[in-house]
């Protein structure tokens, strides 16, 4: 497969296989929905560097050996956004892990399991935690914060999963350009 020159936007949604990666699938899985497979989300900041939360925020070499779809918005992201986008990711880079926040995904994940309702966000709406970033929040904030766009939820309330399904189901918004999930 072909890698295409990526470009400071591009969101990264990754399929972890590890046991972590299996729990997050467990508890952001609704009773409602297909099978999730997004475990790990960042997004580009240059052509090369993906800025992403992991035991601390980073911006590091993207990987492209690792299980992961690469979604661009269309038309493309303005100069200005994209600048935005990268002064976010410096703002957070080296922050520690804001470990809670998957508390609170997982405790809203465990009520919808146990309840009727579609869509449980109870815990992340409480808990704030802005300095201490997480995957998914860092880039649903830096889209909503700089581009004025979100993934169908609250950025507080994206989980890797709302990421890869709103990329998925608006292909007049998404277009996927990288694919070694599932080899398209």
């Amino acid at each position: 497969m072909t890698t295409p020159e990526f470009r400071c936007g591009d969101v990264v949604d990754e399929l972890g296989q590890s046991w972590f990666g299996r729990t997050i699938q467990w508890f952001t899985r609704g009773r409602f929905e297909a099978k999730t497979w997004a475990t790990h989300t960042g997004h580009m900041v240059d052509a090369e560097h993906i800025a992403e939360a992991l035991w601390r925020f980073t911006i590091q070499p993207l990987d492209v050996t690792r299980k992961i779809k690469v979604w661009r918005h269309k038309p493309g992201l303005a100069e200005s956004e994209q600048i935005c986008i990268r002064q976010k990711a410096l703002h957070w880079l080296g922050k520690a892990y804001g470990w809670w926040k998957n508390a609170a995904h997982a405790l809203d994940g465990l009520l919808e399991k146990l309840t009727p309702f579609r869509h449980v966000y109870l815990f992340r709406r409480l808990i704030g935690m802005a300095d201490y970033p997480i995957c998914s929040w860092a880039t649903a904030w830096s889209y909503e914060e700089c581009c004025g766009l979100r993934f169908g939820v609250a950025p507080n309330a994206a989980t890797p999963d709302d990421i890869a399904d709103w990329c998925e189901a608006h292909p007049e918004e998404w277009v996927c350009i990288y694919d070694n999930v599932t080899g398209e």
